[in-house]
């Protein structure tokens, strides 16, 4: 391996882009090459990260002999068949969360990574939380404490999908409702407190 890291972005959208700025804001690694089969999305990366080898073809990264690594941020339908084909190709991946469509398709990642001797990562951004960590020592019986189940509820400030013209953001507020079996998500209008509807009426949204 080089003395840097040579990574490529495959989805050149909102994660994407996080990933991309991530990997240049590291002195040991370099930004070589991104994927996207969507033209407009390849040209926008293009414009941002001038430079950088382009294509709207996945394989295209596969056969880079000069790419380390990649960070995949696409639908999660994709997440399995495109991880596989990186890991086939000898390149260390970072996938983002979910991992897969199910566990059958988890394990086959995980078990050819392990068998390619190669680096797997899953984008749990808490993971190395201070917060996060001392609940997971408390949980293995490392800490003194009693264990308990929680709920926790997020609300993120002006973040939510496009609506109205292309691009500009919905004011309002982002909820999600950590604990579920499948995280949901909803948006609520900027203003008072609200109640979302997949909650229980008992369990307020306060404004903040």
């Amino acid at each position: 391996m080089a003395d840097k890291v040579r990574v490529g972005i495959i989805g050149c959208g909102f994660i994407g882009v996080y990933h991309a700025r991530a990997v240049q804001a590291c002195a040991r690694a370099e930004l070589v090459a991104a994927a996207d089969s969507g033209a407009a999305a390849l040209e926008r990366f293009s414009a941002q990260f001038p430079g950088v080898h382009t294509s709207a073809r996945v394989e295209d990264l596969a056969s880079m002999s000069e790419l380390d690594g990649v960070a995949i941020g696409i639908p999660n339908a994709f997440h399995a068949p495109v991880a596989l084909r990186m890991l086939k190709s000898g390149k260390h991946v970072l996938l983002e969360k979910p991992m897969a469509m199910n566990a059958r398709e988890a394990e086959k990642i995980a078990g050819l990574a392990r068998q390619k001797r190669l680096r797997l990562q899953i984008g749990h951004c808490w993971r190395y939380d201070t917060e996060v960590n001392y609940l997971k020592q408390v949980v293995q019986g490392r800490l003194p404490g009693q264990d308990c189940e929680t709920k926790g509820y997020g609300i993120h400030m002006n973040w939510g999908p496009p609506a109205g013209s292309p691009g500009k953001p919905r004011p309002g507020r982002c909820f999600g409702r950590h604990g579920d079996p499948c995280h949901r998500h909803g948006f609520l209008p900027a203003g008072d407190p609200a109640r979302f509807p997949c909650m229980p009426s008992s369990a307020p949204i306060t404004a903040v």
